[in-house]
């Protein structure tokens, strides 16, 4: 049964949406031998994609794991593990009935073929400029959101989110500003507001993005839409800011 979320001071003037987690994702369950966990990958991105990996994407793709199998040794402590709050499957209805899902989740699949085999174009595709920045994202544990229709089970485009540091110094989740691909209509049946929204409401609820700005301490190796040029530190605007 959906339970209505009740409304805090923060979110009064968001939609009202009646959310429920329907499957949960945490980080344990995705670890294989380093070996093992880059075949099974690079194989199921070519199977989903139809773009077989070279041999520098394979030489990419294995630090990138090794880095996070490392994070993984005291992962309470590491600021990525902050996605396992959020990170799973979402039924939403919004308050003019509209039902989508919203899966949120850092598993190295999911973050590989968010652009790699999706309709649309995107700069960070794995044949384009910025392709390292999935590979980066993968890497540092940082999530994509995905939004599907919740009756064709279409899927209607993602959003990028990424740990960042608060203006007030605490760890917390940043989401760029627009869901790609951008130039795809979906018959218009994709509310990008309304998604964002719901979006916003779940990591409020999880005790997050309640800030007004916040920064990444890395220089991400990708592009997103919060910045005009790649590699740089990318600028947040949390709840507070909208």
């Amino acid at each position: 049964m959906f339970s209505p979320k009740k409304k805090t001071d923060i979110k009064s003037n968001l939609p009202e949406f009646r959310i429920q987690k329907i499957k949960n994702i945490t980080e344990q369950p995705l670890h294989k031998p380093i070996d093992e966990w880059v075949s099974n990958i690079s194989e199921r991105f070519k199977k989903n994609t139809k773009v077989e990996m070279g041999e520098v994407d394979l030489s990419v793709l294995r630090s990138a794991l090794e880095y996070r199998i490392e994070k993984f040794k005291d992962w309470e402590n590491y600021y990525g593990s902050i996605f396992e709050d959020v990170t799973g499957t979402y039924a939403v209805v919004d308050e003019y009935g509209g039902q989508f899902l919203i899966e949120i989740s850092n598993e190295p699949l999911h973050i590989l073929t968010r652009t790699t085999g999706r309709p649309g174009y995107s700069c960070e595709q794995i044949n384009q400029h910025y392709w390292l920045g999935p590979f980066h994202d993968l890497a540092l544990a940082n999530a994509t959101a995905y939004f599907w229709d919740a009756f064709s089970n279409e899927w209607l485009g993602r959003v990028n989110m990424r740990w960042c540091i608060t203006d007030t110094g605490k760890i917390d989740i940043g989401v760029d500003p627009n869901i790609y691909p951008a130039e795809v209509t979906y018959n218009n049946r994709r509310d990008d507001e309304m998604l964002l929204l719901a979006l916003y409401t779940i990591l409020l609820d999880a005790g997050h993005f309640n800030y007004k700005t916040a920064e990444t301490p890395y220089i991400y190796k990708g592009h997103s839409d919060t910045t005009l040029s790649g590699g740089v530190k990318l600028p947040y605007s949390g709840i507070q800011n909208f």
